[in-house]
């Protein structure tokens, strides 16, 4: 009796997470490793592949086929990661990513929204670097110079670190870059704690605005930042809500549309198949 009451929890357990995390599709064979998300149109999203893939942004329609492809001029994917757009239209590429931490320059690629679907764009380049790495890899304890997750603020760049560090900690540096093309110091605000059980259930891979409120997204995890002003322009204490899932993907990128749905995507799975697009209903309601 007691093996069928926890056959039967697991039963709604999974599908209570099913009814939060919808799969809305399967991506196309070319877009495996897909790393950042970006609501375009009403029915299409924008989305990039992280390192080892050719340097070029893809429009996908709600099939989750390529609808179209924009390429740039002198621009190479040493690891792209994430993808934002401001309100004036600029979208941001952010090759970011440092794995093995031994990076020290990093270019997030700033063009307009009209390029799209165009041929050997030219871009803006905000180049930067940590101060606070000194050595390329630095030591297990300090490998917190990883990166999947900016926001854009009007003149300024919010970068959330990704932590490697062994032990691991759990902690997301963030880190203030002007934007603005050249090369600039990144300067670090504040620390931001996720749960610290593993790299690979909490280390931090996307963010993206909902309205004037921040989602961070981890492998297992999102959490939701209401009070942003104290976030990036403080350093007390900021309260988050929590949504864990109940299942763990290797889930990469997220971005809200403007009537705020949520949108996730997941990298190809040896076991459950090829990168998804999924629809997230799990926030609570106001």
């Amino acid at each position: 009796m007691r093996i069928f009451f926890i056959l039967l929890f697991l039963f709604f357990a999974n599908n209570y997470f099913a009814q939060r995390m919808k799969v809305l599709t399967r991506l196309d064979a070319e877009l495996n490793e897909s790393s950042g998300l970006l609501v375009f149109t009403d029915s299409t999203w924008l989305t990039i592949n992280d390192s080892g893939n050719p340097a070029v942004l893809y429009e996908i329609n709600n099939r989750g086929k390529v609808v179209s492809r924009t390429t740039f001029a002198n621009v190479n994917n040493f690891d792209w990661e994430e993808l934002q757009m401001d309100h004036h239209g600029n979208i941001y590429i952010g090759d970011i990513g440092n794995n093995k931490q031994s990076r020290n320059g990093l270019t997030i690629y700033k063009f307009h929204k009209s390029k799209i679907g165009q041929i050997d764009v030219h871009t803006e380049a905000i180049d930067f670097y940590y101060p606070e790495q000194l050595y390329f890899p630095p030591k297990k304890s300090e490998r917190n110079f990883d990166a999947e997750a900016f926001v854009v603020q009007r003149d300024s760049i919010f970068i959330f670190t990704k932590d490697w560090s062994k032990p691991f900690t759990g902690i997301s540096k963030i880190y203030y870059v002007p934007n603005t093309p050249g090369r600039h110091v990144a300067t670090l605000l504040r620390t931001f704690q996720t749960n610290n059980i593993s790299p690979y259930r909490d280390a931090i891979t996307g963010a993206c605005w909902l309205g004037n409120d921040i989602l961070i997204l981890a492998y297992g995890a999102i959490y939701h930042i209401k009070d942003v002003h104290q976030l990036l322009h403080t350093t007390n204490f900021v309260q988050s809500k929590k949504y864990i899932f109940k299942k763990l993907k290797q889930f990469e990128a997220i971005a809200a549309s403007a009537d705020g749905k949520i949108y996730i995507t997941t990298e190809k799975h040896r076991v459950l198949g090829r990168a998804k697009l999924y629809l997230w209903s799990g926030m609570e309601k106001k």
